[in-house]
């Protein structure tokens, strides 16, 4: 495993959790 693709998974996943998160929130916040 290369170090940049290691990075590279590490950016897109913690856009994703980011993503799940304010969604998550959004729905908290509406109901």
């Amino acid at each position: 495993m290369s170090v940049s693709l290691i990075i590279h998974i590490e950016l897109i996943t913690s856009k994703l959790y980011m993503y799940v998160f304010q969604r998550i929130l959004v729905k908290e916040l509406v109901s």
